[in-house]
């Protein structure tokens, strides 16, 4: 104490003293909140990564500044959402990923061999 008064001068040893005490529990906090996120894997979901991913977006782009266009599958369906501004619109729902195919043009009246 008396080399940290020296050092610091008279009256500061005190407050130095505190601000490292202060600085060690921020480092002990931030060790430990660092320790919790690694720990837990990342998601509130029970099952966690050893489950089959049911929910997924597939694409996104900007319209504007404010709105973006998603398209979110889920199982085997998907949505179209324009999501910003004031308020979120579902632009399309229910896009079945095995929809049938039309049939090729292929000049002939559509006659395929």
């Amino acid at each position: 104490m008396q080399w940290l008064d020296s050092v610091a001068g008279p009256g500061y040893a005190a407050a130095l003293l505190w601000t490292f005490a202060a600085l060690i529990l921020l480092v002990i906090v931030l060790v430990i909140v660092r320790l919790v996120r690694n720990l837990t894997f990342g998601t509130f979901v029970a099952g966690g990564r050893n489950r089959k991913t049911r929910l997924a977006v597939m694409d996104a782009t900007a319209v504007d500044s404010h709105r973006r266009l998603v398209l979110v599958r889920r199982d085997d369906i998907e949505h179209l959402l324009l999501i910003g501004g004031p308020t979120d619109v579902v632009v399309e729902r229910d896009i079945r990923l095995a929809a049938p195919r039309r049939p090729a043009l292929t000049g002939d009246g559509g006659l395929q061999p």
